[in-house]
């Protein structure tokens, strides 16, 4: 905190970068990249925290890894940040780096990674694309429709599994894929003029 972003980087780019005309170069590139290059002078310690996350992730690629570990980046930072730092994200993808990426996000986990990885105690209890683990793990969903007007069972899809209360005036769908299958149900409803 008692550093300037500037001088943060070039602290950290130290480690692995020994030639201080290439490393300062880094430095103002990196600080261009997160934007954050008007205020690369002033102290970190008066930065909001999404700046502080941006200078963070700056250092972490003054010596231009391939592999990045990202820890929860985005927690508890301001929407602006976070979207600066997706974008940051973004790029970094199509250079060519792998970013393990954490979070208890599953909006973040969907938009920013290729394969997810869901942990829990320490084990990794599944592993694979977002698709293939919706499939693996979804398993069957139960929708309840309340009619408000009968309808005739005959009248119903075929191809899908229904249970139609006539007492209820309730129909019940039960699908392994429901986002789907509801719609359509409902556009059925729709073509009866029973929705």
């Amino acid at each position: 905190d008692n550093l300037s972003a500037l001088q943060n980087l070039i602290f950290w780019g130290g480690l692995y970068v020994h030639d201080a005309q290439r490393l300062k170069a880094r430095a103002e590139a990196l600080l261009e990249w997160v934007g954050l290059s008007d205020r690369k002078k002033d102290l970190v310690q008066h930065y909001s925290g999404g700046m502080k996350r941006r200078v963070n992730i700056a250092a972490a690629l003054m010596h231009d890894p391939q592999l990045i570990l990202m820890d929860e980046p985005t927690v508890g930072i301001d929407p602006q940040s976070r979207n600066k730092i997706y974008e940051m994200l973004t790029e970094l993808h199509r250079q060519g780096k792998t970013i393990i990426y954490t979070t208890h996000y599953m909006n973040e986990a969907e938009q920013m990674c290729d394969r997810i990885g869901i942990m829990d105690h320490g084990k990794l209890l599944a592993i694979g694309s977002l698709d293939s683990l919706r499939n693996a793990h979804a398993g069957d969903t139960s929708i309840a429709i309340r009619l408000q007007q009968s309808i005739l069972p005959d009248n119903l899809p075929k191809n899908m599994s229904l249970h139609y209360d006539t007492d209820l005036l309730e129909l019940t769908l039960t699908s392994e894929n429901p986002h789907k299958d509801l719609g359509d149900i409902i556009h059925h409803l729709h073509l009866l003029e029973v929705a």
